[in-house]
């Protein structure tokens, strides 16, 4: 079985599970990023695995069902007749000869079928960390979404609260009309943003739902309008690079390349010696006999899978090469993820210190101007904005290093536990 069938065979689940979205939530709880790889697992197990888990316990019984040496019981009668019709001149050979085969094709067919067995429990490894990290990935989407939406819902309270006392004071012809419609048209702009934070939300909410096949509840997201200045220090992504030879993409190439070579083995095998040996019994007319040995040797003159072991031989090769630029790539990758982390954190500290602390400052010193109408309204509208886009984007930042910690933290916690399935 290669790749291509596992591959359609997931592709057969997620189409059903498309087509059951509205189905129960497999989950008993509310879904969070303590509990949503889990959930996903037990998806997995439930769909494609059932699948899977046929066809490794099929390689076992095959490898049980490969036959030993013995390979014959040949039994054979010659009569031989006389010409002149006399009787007692004919002749009755009779032999009993058991065949064995010589070499090691059985222990290596055995081994061909354990290995294609490893390669199947490596592809379902393999396929199930993809279903269960899109899963999350799908999830943690939504779940920055969802963060936005919230602060932005926070920031449409605070605006609103902010533009009554505007619309007072208009009446009051204590502000110009435009003032009140820079309010008016701040206040719109982020609801405008708030509705596509929301959008997107739910277009990453309906692609967990196509995935776990049933919509699911979704833990409330909680959120600071000022984002707290704590991030995880620590880089998750460098301790991951120690560990890239367990990586489920790459066990199953070299499960791949283990099978195809225990294939080349068995196919080279193809063609033993056989060795008959029994005894038998010779007589003429009946009256006389003789007991008599038997002993034959076959020499194959050829072997008929010597094109299988070759082909093979090149998949073993080819398999190895995948699986050298497997590691570096993700180990590249893991690099940069590393290197991405840090900056990430490196940046979020500096926009707290050296952006958003001058942002803070003007905007008390405005809101004190403002209570003693010697700032114009504009300006505040102005400097409100600058903050808000400040918290925001810090927040956004925090949210991505946040991902990104539980993502690194969830592959940690699976090779953890892959080692114990």
């Amino acid at each position: 079985m290669r790749k291509w069938t596992w591959s359609l065979a997931v592709l057969a689940w997620l189409t059903f599970a498309s087509a059951n979205a509205s189905a129960e939530c497999p989950a008993d709880t509310a879904l969070q990023p303590g509990n949503v790889s889990q959930v996903a697992n037990r998806v997995y197990e439930a769909g494609p695995q059932r699948a899977h888990k046929a066809l490794v316990e099929g390689m076992a019984q095959a490898r049980q069902s490969v036959p030993g040496r013995v390979r014959s019981l040949d039994i054979n009668v010659v009569p031989e007749f006389s010409t002149s019709g006399a009787s007692e001149l004919n002749e009755y050979t009779a032999d009993v000869a058991l065949t064995v085969e010589l070499g090691r094709l059985a222990e290596l067919r055995r081994e061909q079928y354990a290995a294609l067995g490893d390669e199947a429990r490596a592809q379902v490894e393999q396929h199930r960390w993809e279903y269960v990290f899109a899963v999350q990935s799908a999830y943690l989407d939504w779940w920055t979404y969802a963060l936005e939406a919230a602060h932005l819902d926070a920031y449409v309270d605070e605006a609103s609260a902010d533009l009554d006392p505007l619309r007072d004071a208009l009446e009051k012809q204590q502000i110009a009309a435009i003032d009140v419609a820079d309010m008016e048209a701040e206040l719109a702009r982020i609801r405008a943003e708030r509705l596509e934070a929301r959008q997107r939300a739910n277009a990453a909410s309906a692609e967990l739902a196509r995935l776990l096949g049933g919509r699911c509840e979704l833990a409330s997201v909680e959120v600071e309008h000022k984002p707290s200045k704590n991030v995880a220090a620590s880089n998750p992504w460098k301790a991951l690079a120690s560990k890239v030879d367990q990586f489920p993409s790459v066990k199953a190439l070299q499960a791949r390349q283990k099978s195809a070579l225990a294939g080349a083995e068995a196919a080279r095998a193809q063609a033993p010696w056989e060795l008959s040996v029994g005894a038998g019994m010779r007589s003429v007319g009946f009256d006389e006999y003789w007991a008599q040995g038997v002993i034959g040797l076959s020499i194959p003159l050829g072997n008929p899978a010597a094109p299988e072991a070759d082909e093979l031989q090149a998949a073993a090769i080819a398999a190895r090469a995948e699986s050298d630029w497997q590691l570096e790539q993700l180990r590249a990758g893991l690099a940069a993820r590393a290197d991405r982390y840090s900056a990430a954190v490196s940046t979020f500290e500096s926009l707290n210190d050296d952006y958003l602390a001058p942002l803070e400052k003007r905007q008390k010193m405005l809101d004190a101007a403002v209570d003693r109408g010697r700032v114009s309204v504009d300006r505040v509208i102005r400097a409100r904005r600058d903050l808000h886009e400040a918290y925001h984007k810090l927040l956004m930042l925090r949210a991505q290093i946040q991902t990104n910690h539980m993502r690194a933290e969830a592959m940690q916690r699976w090779l953890a536990d892959d080692q114990d399935r």
